[in-house]
């Protein structure tokens, strides 16, 4: 799994996910899974690339910097690492996913927005450590 601590200025991007989704109601950062292609696995930076588009219909700018990685626990119990890059976002307006109902340009310096998955929890709580140090 990927996500993006995708950034404006000092707010992050947070997606809500939609009510009757797997946590539903939850807020998160976009990503998802790495596809498995032809030939070969999608590579980490072209499934975050994909995702963040897919999710939110936004292009990445630059080159994301991976900033944190944990094993998680799926829902279904399955094992996996998730990895969490830190990215520039470019000009333009979100457009959601039906995964989604709700985009938010989140201010670094404020509470969450409400409930967040262990992901996203985690994600701010490494970009906020790398800005102290």
């Amino acid at each position: 799994m990927v996500r993006a601590l995708a950034y404006r200025g000092a707010s992050v991007l947070m997606l809500r996910r939609a009510t009757g989704d797997s946590l539903g109601g939850c807020w998160e950062l976009p990503g998802g899974k790495l596809d498995e292609l032809e030939d070969r696995t999608e590579y980490p930076l072209e499934a975050l690339a994909r995702e963040f588009e897919e999710e939110c219909g936004l292009k990445l700018r630059g080159t994301p910097r991976l900033i944190a990685s944990a094993p998680r626990v799926s829902p279904k119990g399955k094992l996996y690492q998730e990895l969490t890059y830190l990215a520039e976002v470019a000009d333009g307006a979100e457009r959601l996913s039906h995964e989604h109902d709700e985009a938010r340009w989140h201010p670094l310096h404020e509470l969450a927005p409400g409930q967040l998955t262990e992901a996203t929890a985690d994600g701010l709580a490494a970009l906020r450590a790398r800005a102290a140090a």
